[in-house]
């Protein structure tokens, strides 16, 4: 059973709403999973009409790359728990 949504504070939400519609967009990887291409960012930010494009692109990478980076980190704990045999 999933625990409680976690809540959004005031103004993060745009950012919180276009990582996820941006998540189908990551390249597919052999191990793990990849970025949300940039260009991905700028083309929706441009149809949204973000007025400071750099900024709001700027903050959606740095998100994706933390969310990225965990997955990574959780993968290869993963692998060497099973190389472990545990």
């Amino acid at each position: 059973m999933a625990g409680p949504q976690p809540v959004v504070p005031n103004g993060y939400d745009l950012y919180l709403d276009t990582f996820f519609r941006l998540n189908s967009e990551r390249q597919n990887r052999e191990i793990g999973v990849g970025s949300i291409p940039t260009l991905k960012v700028i083309e929706y930010a441009s149809w949204i009409g973000i007025e400071n494009i750099s900024e709001f692109v700027d903050i959606i990478l740095r998100v994706d790359t933390a969310f990225v980076n965990q997955i990574s980190e959780q993968i290869k704990k993963q692998m060497q728990q099973a190389s472990k045999g545990t």
